[in-house]
């Protein structure tokens, strides 16, 4: 057997000669690991951005919300469901403030129960801003839900809720929810 690249007769087994350059012979006792296979150490790389945020939080309430029409309704998710903590979400106001500035992806799973064929509009908003929104049409007696995801360029400090209003009064509300069965969540998760 010889080096791949330097035709000079290797160390015999178990000694390894992947090396492009001459293997050392005689082969030395104990065997040296082959240093070609390992290169230099690179510079120690950037500290990562923190705290990481990745977490999901239900819609739980014993009875159900009117959807205002005047306004929007700030909604508050208030039931943890997934994470390991939420020092970024506020399980009492509903907000999200973004810890660092970086990309996250928001995931809104929303539902309305109808008395009314009339349509309810859930809205992601950013520090008072609409940014995306889902139109749900609804019919008299049924309850309807949607889902969708935004990716979002959030600075240190931003606040992120979502919102929801009505076309009609009296026409629609957020509905009661029961552990397990959540018809509203919110996801959060940074992709610094």
């Amino acid at each position: 057997m010889s080096c791949a690249l330097a035709a000079v007769p290797c160390c015999p087994s178990p000694c390894p000669c992947p090396c492009p350059s001459p293997c050392p012979c005689p082969c030395p006792s104990p065997c040296p690991a082959p240093a070609c296979l390992v290169g230099p150490t690179g510079p120690d790389g950037a500290a990562s951005p923190s705290p990481a945020v990745a977490f999901t939080v239900g819609y739980l309430q014993p009875a159900a919300v009117a959807i205002p029409t005047a306004a929007a309704l700030q909604i508050v998710y208030n039931q943890p469901l997934a994470g390991a903590s939420f020092p970024s979400y506020n399980l009492a106001t509903g907000f999200f403030k973004a810890p660092a500035a970086g990309l996250y992806l928001f995931s809104v799973d929303a539902a309305a129960a109808f008395t009314a064929n009339q349509n309810a509009t859930f809205t992601l908003v950013r520090n008072g801003i609409s940014l995306s929104s889902a139109s749900l049409p609804g019919t008299a007696g049924q309850t309807a839900s949607t889902a969708w995801s935004l990716l979002l360029g959030l600075g240190a400090g931003d606040l992120v809720s979502v919102q929801c209003s009505c076309s009609a009064a009296a026409s629609a509300s957020l509905p009661a929810t029961v552990y397990p069965n959540f018809l509203q969540s919110l996801s959060v998760v940074s992709l610094f």
